[in-house]
């Protein structure tokens, strides 16, 4: 769901207040400051996910690190923009 809502961005990854699903097209004000916050937060979030879940298992995260807590908040939400933006 979260990559759905990152492919319903426009052509420079800016969302709407609000989506259409009958029209399929972003209504309301644009662009809507609250609605990159959560998406942001929601990455972040999804991310930790990933990194205990890879933790727990003994697995590579999706950064290809079983443990990156030691780098700082700034590099995973380089990671983090880097992959909603489709770059690696």
């Amino acid at each position: 769901m979260f990559e759905r809502l990152i492919g319903l961005a426009n052509d420079v990854d800016l969302l709407a207040e609000e989506y259409d699903t009958v029209a399929k097209r972003m209504v309301g004000n644009f662009p809507q400051a609250f609605t990159h916050v959560v998406l942001v937060h929601t990455g972040m979030n999804l991310m930790r996910y990933e990194e205990e879940m890879a933790k727990a298992t003994g697995q590579p995260s999706s950064n290809g690190r079983a443990d990156d807590r030691d780098r700082g908040d700034d590099s995973r939400v380089d990671a983090f923009m880097n992959t909603a933006s489709g770059k690696q």
